[in-house]
């Protein structure tokens, strides 16, 4: 992000979730700091752009389609349970 220092509360000004072809509004942008599992209002996948967003890269995040999904926090906690339980 050309060297300027981010914080989460900068994310809504950087956020591009409502040029994405599946976002809808749900009363948030951001969807990637979420903390909830997904919205709601979202019932279909129709392209994602979480990945060339500026909070995205500036946030370090591996996930995508957080509108969906839920946010990184969660997804990633999702992630790891399922890699625990196919390890027992």
């Amino acid at each position: 992000m050309s060297g300027e220092k981010f914080d989460a509360g900068m994310a809504p000004k950087k956020c591009i979730c409502i040029s994405c072809p599946t976002y809808k509004d749900c009363g948030e942008l951001a969807f990637c700091l979420s903390k909830k599992e997904a919205c709601k209002a979202i019932t279909e996948e129709k392209g994602c752009l979480c990945q060339s967003c500026p909070v995205h890269e500036a946030m370090s995040f591996r996930h995508a389609y957080y509108c969906t999904s839920g946010g990184e926090k969660h997804q990633t906690t999702k992630t790891e349970k399922a890699r625990y339980a196919r390890k027992q």
